[in-house]
């Protein structure tokens, strides 16, 4: 990419008189500013990043505050979740001590609100940590489900209930109570974050995406309930020294539950299918020439996958431009930002997300969370490797001329 330059004509552009030369400078002053400032941007993954678990990584606070004060365009690009977006906000600037708003956060379910449109007041299981107030808030649905409720309208449709069990429910009736009238039948599973109870959430999911009456006994068309998850990762870096099992893991279980239940593949509609889920031979083929890679996979995606979630997705980093965008112009720079700095510790999700992403994005691949090799990772080779976020921001600071 050329960098732009401007050539300038003394007299009679810049030396017509002592008030034209101060002004001139100062012009100038600002457009190099503006040029430098606005000419990229940072993504930043957060866990295995910029924290591990509650603690911050060292050199994160500090890194961020430079890139504020410089006016560096950033956001937050995470396939974390369990809250909504202004809660995340809120989080991450008291933890950095820096503004973080609303606009700077694109959580797993973010780019989820496309499907607003569709499901707003269809019925929605919606699983995860927070998912009942995500799905509202974020998303805007507004007739959304629990696998609780969905268990609660069929009593016995868990078996294990009671207190000689180590988590006590019971969804039984009483004794004399009629039961309750089911609900409308559940026409999407959505899941907006990692589920915490897979024993009933498992069970309940299997037999929803089945679908009938009751839930498991199977559509009248014959087909499966559409079925979305936010978060393809199989694995995240957590407090514990080794990596915690993620959404992608549990989506795992429940294709591997309804294929030796129903003798079907259980399909996830348009999102991390098994492109990402199980990969490709495009995607997974080790190869040392990273260009060949990108091109590769972003074909792959364009063919196979569309408008799918969380990274490494094409629609998640589409997102992230159109806020990086937004970000810019509401700082007040002139363009949006010609590169994008993509700071990641996941070589599957961050690096091939970038890779795939298109020439504005640049990876950048960080030794503090699930990579922790010497070189660059041979099957998902980043662009740069560093220590870790303070020194991946001095790097391009340095590259950037700031």
């Amino acid at each position: 990419m050329r960098a732009r330059t401007q050539a300038f004509g003394i007299d009679g552009v810049l030396a017509r008189g002592k008030d034209e030369i101060i002004h001139a400078s100062n012009t100038f002053c600002q457009w190099n500013n503006s040029f430098h400032t606005h000419a990229r941007a940072q993504a930043f993954d957060i866990d295995g990043v910029l924290v591990r678990g509650k603690d911050e990584i060292p050199g994160a606070a500090e890194t961020l505050r430079k890139l504020e004060q410089l006016r560096v365009p950033l956001i937050f690009l995470t396939n974390g979740g369990g809250c909504t977006e202004a809660q995340k906000a809120a989080e991450l600037a008291k933890k950095f001590g820096i503004k973080v708003t609303r606009d700077m956060v694109l959580l797993s379910h973010t780019p989820m609100r496309d499907l607003a449109a569709a499901y707003a007041r269809r019925r929605v299981l919606v699983l995860g940590s927070a998912c009942t107030q995500i799905a509202r808030k974020d998303l805007g649905l507004q007739n959304v489900t629990t696998v609780e409720e969905v268990a609660r309208e069929w009593p016995t449709l868990y078996p294990f209930q009671g207190p000689k069990y180590y988590i006590p429910r019971n969804f039984s009736l009483p004794p004399g109570a009629s039961a309750p009238k089911p609900g409308a039948p559940v026409e999407a599973v959505m899941v907006l974050h990692d589920p915490l109870d897979w024993a009933l959430e498992a069970q309940v999911v299997t037999d929803v995406l089945r679908g009938g009456s009751p839930p498991g006994a199977g559509r009248a068309d014959g087909g499966q309930t559409p079925w979305f998850i936010s978060n393809p990762d199989f694995t995240f870096a957590a407090q514990y020294p080794h990596p915690r099992f993620a959404a992608g893991a549990f989506a795992d279980v429940v294709k591997l539950l309804y294929k030796k239940r129903f003798g079907a593949d259980a399909k996830v509609t348009e999102t991390a299918s098994a492109i990402l889920m199980r990969g490709c031979r495009a995607a997974r083929a080790p190869c040392t020439h990273a260009l060949r890679c990108r091109l590769r996979f972003r074909r792959c995606l364009r063919s196979r996958c569309r408008r799918q979630y969380g990274k490494p997705t094409l629609a998640t980093f589409r997102y992230a431009e159109r806020m990086l965008d937004a970000r810019a112009k509401a700082m007040g720079l002139a363009a949006g930002p010609h590169r994008i700095y993509m700071v990641g510790d996941n070589p599957a999700g961050d690096i091939r997300g970038a890779n795939a992403a298109g020439e504005r994005w640049v990876s950048n691949l960080v030794r503090t969370g699930l990579f922790t090799g010497a070189h660059n990772d041979p099957q998902d080779p980043a662009d740069h490797v560093h220590d870790d976020a303070r020194q991946c921001v001095d790097f391009v600071l340095q590259r950037e001329g700031r």
